[in-house]
């Protein structure tokens, strides 16, 4: 019926929590409840999923935390069945209030998971006649080592069959990795909040972070990232493109679900703010402090095409500051002799990677920055920034495809970018 759907119209605050009151349960003396965190998309801007987070009281009102109710219980099956409780309790908390067209998002260990999914797949069922089907539910295996993987992937298969999506919660940390989105391929992964804080600091790590969400793109599940606490945090999250955050900085747990347009923050300023002061700002930066290598580059370029020799067509280049190296590549991808090094600067060749120093007869053919020269002939090519092979640093390659004596060859250049940016050659 039209009344028992989720979207419908609110109920006003008061109401609600009569009712949230009256669904709360009891265990060992405890008053469970729940509260909502909203997971805010970037892409719509504004809250498309809750994350219940059980909460219990005492009978003098003293508010205890999830991982001391859950403490309290013995091992399986009491564990299992106040898991169980919870589930109950969070779906009729969450049907109580009917938020519009958004998920909920409920956490499972994997234990309780395996051992029991057809007790919560009958909590789902239960749901339905109360409006919310199980393709609005997101099962969230919490991060916890299981001795069968095996048995872990297939009940979240059943759960699949079941209609709900299932999250995979706390990526980056103890068991949750690589590995387990392979094996269990999940429509949803939860970065944890470490990552957050971490690529923050770390410029490295940043670049990680992007990475880590690029492969869970390509891997087929949407990205969560949690622990956005900052304004600066919440840039992060546009910047390495995930889907989803969450975090104290969109909104805080709370047993009333708030209505999705009264939250202080909208994903759609930040953006805009991201727009405005980030992505032009960056991208125009780099490009104008590559001018002045690239204009050195090309005449180097076109100075082997005239058949100079390298040491004489790369003088110039190699004394401009960032320029590591040179070298040229026959149209096989395969290395011409040894690199030309740079004679400015610091040279970072680390010894310990001394056995990848020898490059040449090296094959770089698989390297984007020689496919892309080789299918733009004439062009200068601008690689992304990328780990060299001379001593584990940062570097960008210039590349283009000349011809030398009636041969095509891609003649390169690595910039070390860490360096090039420090000095502030990247901002003239």
């Amino acid at each position: 019926m039209q009344q028992n759907s989720i979207g419908s119209d609110r109920e006003p605050a008061q109401g609600i929590c009569a009712e949230i009151n009256a669904r709360c349960r009891d265990f060992h003396g405890l008053r469970l409840t729940s509260t909502f965190q909203p997971i805010f998309s970037l892409a719509q801007r504004r809250p498309v999923g809750y994350e219940a987070l059980l909460r219990g009281c005492t009978t003098d009102g003293r508010e205890i935390m999830p991982t001391d109710i859950f403490s309290g219980a013995e091992p399986l099956p009491e564990s299992t069945v106040l898991e169980s409780l919870a589930c109950r309790t969070h779906l009729d908390n969450f049907v109580a209030q009917r938020p519009a067209n958004s998920w909920l998002f409920i956490n499972v260990s994997p234990e309780a998971f395996v051992s029991e999914p057809r007790d919560a797949a009958g909590v789902l069922r239960l749901t339905s006649s109360s409006g919310l089907t199980p393709y609005r539910v997101v099962i969230e295996v919490v991060e916890s080592a299981i001795d069968d993987e095996r048995a872990l992937a297939a009940a979240m298969q059943y759960f699949r069959n079941q209609g709900c999506l299932i999250a995979l919660d706390d990526f980056g940390t103890g068991h949750s990795n690589f590995g387990r989105v392979w094996t269990l391929e999940p429509d949803i992964v939860k970065l944890d909040r470490q990552l957050t804080h971490r690529a923050v600091e770390s410029p490295k790590m940043r670049r990680m972070l992007a990475n880590v969400v690029n492969m869970l793109h390509e891997s087929g599940s949407l990205v969560v990232l949690e622990g956005v606490e900052t304004e600066e945090q919440a840039m992060l999250a546009i910047d390495v493109d995930v889907d989803m955050t969450q975090g104290f900085f969109f909104g805080t747990p709370s047993h009333v679900i708030p209505d999705r347009n009264s939250y202080a923050v909208v994903p759609s300023d930040l953006t805009l703010k991201h727009c405005a002061e980030y992505q032009p700002g960056e991208a125009e930066r780099r490009r104008r402090g590559l001018i002045r290598p690239a204009h050195a580059f090309l005449d180097a370029a076109r100075a082997l095409e005239c058949e100079q020799s390298m040491d004489s067509a790369c003088f110039r280049l190699l004394r401009k500051e960032g320029v590591e190296c040179c070298y040229l590549l026959g149209d096989d991808g395969v290395q011409v002799g040894q690199c030309q090094l740079s004679t400015a600067g610091v040279k970072v060749c680390d010894p310990r990677y001394a056995p990848l120093f020898d490059t040449a007869g090296a094959n770089w053919f698989r390297r984007p920055y020689f496919q892309s020269a080789i299918h733009s002939p004439g062009h200068v090519q601008i690689s992304t920034p990328y780990l060299s092979f001379a001593g584990a640093y940062l570097c960008v390659t210039l590349s283009i495809a000349i011809r030398i004596g009636g041969k095509r060859h891609v003649f390169c250049c690595d910039v070390n970018w860490e360096r090039f940016s420090q000095n502030g050659v990247a901002r003239q």
